[in-house]
């Protein structure tokens, strides 16, 4: 059964009290309480230990804690301690101490065993105004799960997606998620160890969302929709793959009117496809974020199908299955036609201007497998067809 956490965001007021603000569940995250008093000063040893990542629940193929986590929204990470901690610095024993995660908005630059207040003032601490822990449920140890269910993006990263890192850290109450003093007026939290040598970078995405799906315009066999979130999103560098099928037979695909480097997060994707149809549109983002759902084109003509064009122009592409080279005929040489070969996934792999009546086109370091082509002339579809190459 999932183990339930609270959400405690909330704010040092004159560095000695706090402000307990609004409560979410899944993760703990607790502000620092004001510091005990009447203990005996201990050696400062403490260690607080290292991860090891329990079981995964979601889509990211990307959750190893060796390397950047990605969460898919809905993904749940269960992050183990592996109880190799040493919490003998407790300034008050009679408080249980324990291992907690910190919040970094990158690597953390404390060094080993240190004090609360350098902890605090690491530039990389976030969020910058104080100290933020997840805290496992039981304490005072782990397991923690970090579900990725939105809170955080919408509470911390004005509900966009983000990255921040998490360091094991020793707790003086952990109960309490607290430091203490070990005598009263003395030094809140005087004994305080950050593995910095075992943080690692998470990022929470947000679904990736199909929305302004529209077909046609004048019932032409073409559609469009504008895709957002997921990892372009989050790093706008990065695009999405589209794989649009027709339902009833799988090897029926699309035509990707988009190039592949415009298909970015909040951009519209346009296509086209060779019959009417119920077509199923495949989104993955790199990191199985994914997304699929239907466009219903039942009652759309086909671009080029209009018999005034096919009988103007003969079009015709040889030989079929193709090993090296393909030869383009055609019966007149238009100004504007342009030929198209696109792979399986509806890439465009070579697009040739026909200049010439007859025409020879490389395949040699084309890849085996299936392939569709294009004839245009004006930007208008004036015949298709496919091949194989061998």
């Amino acid at each position: 059964m999932m183990r339930r956490f609270q959400l405690f965001l909330a704010f040092f007021i004159c560095s000695t009290s706090f402000l307990t603000a609004q409560k979410i569940s899944p993760v703990s995250l607790l502000q620092f309480q004001p510091p005990g008093s009447g203990a005996v000063t201990a050696a400062c040893t403490n260690f607080a230990g290292t991860y090891s990542m329990g079981p995964f629940y979601g889509q990211s193929n990307h959750h190893d804690i060796t390397d950047t986590v990605f969460l898919c929204l809905g993904d749940t990470l269960h992050l183990m301690h592996n109880k190799d901690y040493d919490l003998s610095g407790d300034p008050q024993p009679a408080t249980p101490p324990g291992v907690g995660s910190a919040f970094y908005q990158c690597p953390p630059t404390t060094p080993g065993t240190t004090t609360y207040m350098s902890v605090k003032t690491d530039s990389c601490i976030w969020p910058s105004t104080s100290i933020y822990v997840a805290v496992g449920d039981p304490a005072p140890f782990f397991p923690v799960n970090f579900m990725n269910n939105g809170v955080l993006q919408e509470i911390l990263a004005d509900s966009k997606p983000f990255l921040f890192y998490l360091a094991p850290i020793t707790l003086d109450d952990i109960t309490n998620a607290a430091f203490e003093t070990a005598i009263q007026g003395g030094t809140i939290g005087p004994c305080v160890h950050v593995n910095s040598s075992v943080a690692f970078p998470i990022v929470y995405l947000y679904d990736i969302e199909a929305s302004d799906k529209s077909t046609g315009p004048n019932n032409l066999c073409r559609g469009k929709f504008r895709l957002k979130g997921g990892l372009p999103e989050f790093n706008t560098s990065t695009v999405y793959s589209v794989n649009i099928t027709l339902t009833t037979d799988t090897s029926v695909h699309a035509i990707l009117l988009t190039p592949s480097s415009g298909l970015k997060h909040n951009q519209m994707v346009e296509f086209e496809v060779p019959q009417p149809g119920v077509y199923r549109i495949t989104v993955e983002d790199g990191k199985s974020c994914g997304l699929s759902f239907l466009m219903v084109l039942n009652t759309c003509i086909p671009v080029g199908t209009d018999e005034l064009m096919n009988n103007r122009f003969s079009v015709q592409v040889s030989p079929n299955p193709v090993q090296n080279s393909l030869r383009l005929n055609l019966s007149a040489v238009p100004e504007t036609g342009v030929f198209n070969l696109y792979d399986a996934t509806g890439r465009l792999v070579k697009s040739i201007v026909s200049n010439k009546a007859a025409q020879d086109i490389n395949t040699e370091n084309l890849v085996q497998g299936i392939y569709f082509w294009q004839y245009r002339i004006d930007g208008i579809l004036v015949k298709s067809g496919k091949i194989q190459k061998v």
